[in-house]
């Protein structure tokens, strides 16, 4: 999508899945998580909190991502 414009704004994620020699994928599916990174090229408009508040009322489960830096001391 050049310069982050698609041909229509309803977009879709599609997920499939590979399967192990010998494995089954259960009925109920199998949980996974997927990484986006959306904003606004121009960095002018709201897009993150737009897009978060629109996925998280579709019922899509939402987290941040959190990070910790850990400080060790050498003697």
């Amino acid at each position: 999508m050049p310069r982050g414009v698609g041909k229509s704004s309803n977009w879709r994620m599609f997920v499939s899945y590979l399967t192990r020699a010998g494995e089954i994928v259960p009925d109920e599916g199998v949980p996974f998580t997927a990484l986006l990174t959306i904003s606004d090229p121009t960095r002018g408009a709201p897009v993150f909190n737009d897009m978060r508040a629109l996925i998280a009322r579709s019922g899509v489960r939402i987290e941040d991502i959190r990070t910790s830096a850990r400080v060790a001391t050498r003697v």
